[in-house]
């Protein structure tokens, strides 16, 4: 499989070239959501340029960002969750469609999975037997020493991706956004939130070498590109 030319922009923001289309992931493009700010680099104002869809994989503000999605044309067709579509239109976006649990959209063949905030639960074997995933976006914890039931943390995004299987991982939800001046404590305590803050996708990439599985983990650090343009 060639992969598709695809950015990670920090967060859980991807930017997938996918049959001549730009896809983005839960969009997170300035630099600040409520108390957290962002650490890695800004977002490329010409980042948006071109996009032509938009998926929204839940209603948190750190994956359904309401500036980022003002920023984007309004010709941008944004997809979110069952049941979230009117309360986006009441906000101004023009273009909106929904996908229920189950649902696919198909793009050029290939199958890309993205998790948004999850914890393992029995629906991953239902995703993964609807056929192969050539690639899977896996939240990696990646901001602090706890984010409650939902997340996955590293072991738990190595799981993940055995129960998925899929052809490439790309580690997200890490490397970007952390409580504003936390990582820049002297001493331990910031040197520790540091270290959370970026250590995870490199765990899981270790744990799934380490199990032996036949996905390839790919840790892109934020403003990252790989794969071959569409």
């Amino acid at each position: 499989m060639d992969l598709p030319e695809t950015t990670f922009l920090g967060h859980s923001t991807l930017r997938l070239r996918i049959g001549g289309r730009t896809v983005l992931t839960d969009p997170v493009l300035g630099n600040s959501v409520g108390p957290l700010r962002r650490t890695a680099p800004a977002v490329d104002p010409a980042w948006p340029a071109g996009v032509d869809l938009v998926l929204i994989s839940h209603l948190h503000a750190d994956h359904l960002h309401l500036a980022s999605l003002r920023r984007l044309p309004r010709s941008v067709e944004v997809v979110v969750p069952t049941g979230a579509g009117d309360w986006l239109r009441r906000r101004g976006v023009a273009r909106v469609s929904e996908l229920a649990v189950g649902q696919t959209r198909v793009f050029d063949g290939l199958r890309v999975y993205v998790a948004g905030d999850t914890g393992l639960f029995p629906g991953l074997d239902d995703v993964a037997a609807q056929g192969p995933i050539d690639l899977a976006a896996v939240p990696v914890w990646g901001w602090g020493p706890s984010l409650g039931p939902g997340h996955l943390d590293p072991a738990g995004a190595a799981e993940a991706v055995r129960r998925l299987a899929p052809a490439v991982a790309v580690p997200v939800h890490w490397g970007t956004l952390a409580v504003a001046g936390l990582c820049s404590v002297p001493g331990r305590t910031g040197s520790r939130m540091r270290e959370l803050l970026v250590r995870p996708p490199y765990d899981v990439a270790d744990a799934v070498a380490a199990a032996g599985l036949p996905t390839r983990t790919l840790v892109l650090p934020p403003g990252a590109a790989v794969g071959t343009p569409a």
